[in-house]
């Protein structure tokens, strides 16, 4: 409120209005947004944006998508035709998982991962059963780049390095051989 130089009170002129605008993010009882506010991204947009970055599961589209959602089934319709179009694959999201980790990692980590998407076993079984056929392979070249040619002389650099490749989501069995292999004496001297 400005008043005038002289005056006592302020006039009509004098007020600036002050109207409450309406909070476009009003809370409703289930806790979710009443309304998306003006210029705020459609659900579909959200969606294609977030498969543009990587390829997400469905469960994680829904995790992300749930809080921008007005009603639950909105977004089961939403995801139904992403998948029909072709734009969400339980398939890509798997052979893009097993791309990204499988040089570091085992199977049994890339299963885990593949499980905290919200995939079935029988959606990954075969890629995972393909992988297995080099895992000794990934195994001693994962163990060549973080230990090289270094010597294992205590019993505690050895559990080290087999707590390593366990961390790795690698079997004992695989571990074992790894190991094995790195304490004998290389034949080409």
């Amino acid at each position: 409120m400005r008043l005038r130089r002289g005056d006592s009170s302020p006039g009509p002129q004098d007020v600036e209005a002050t109207v409450p605008a309406a909070d476009p993010f009003a809370e409703r009882s289930d806790g979710r947004l009443a309304a998306r506010p003006t210029g705020a991204p459609s659900l579909r947009a959200r969606a294609l944006r977030l498969l543009t970055l990587r390829e997400h599961s469905r469960l994680e589209l829904q995790r992300k998508l749930g809080p921008h959602a007005e009603v639950e089934a909105q977004l089961d319709v939403l995801l139904d035709e992403l998948e029909r179009q072709g734009l969400l694959s339980v398939q890509r999201v798997v052979e893009s998982l097993l791309h990204q980790r499988s040089a570091g990692h085992g199977s049994l980590r890339l299963r885990q991962a593949l499980l905290a998407k919200g995939l079935q076993p029988a959606d990954f079984h075969e890629a995972l059963g393909q992988l297995a056929e080099t895992e000794l392979q990934r195994a001693h070249a994962l163990y060549q780049r973080r230990f090289g040619d270094q010597p294992c002389t205590q019993p505690r650099d050895l559990a080290r390095r087999q707590r390593y490749l366990l961390g790795r989501g690698f079997s004992g069995e695989v571990v074992r051989q790894v190991l094995r292999s790195a304490a004998l004496p290389s034949q080409d001297e």
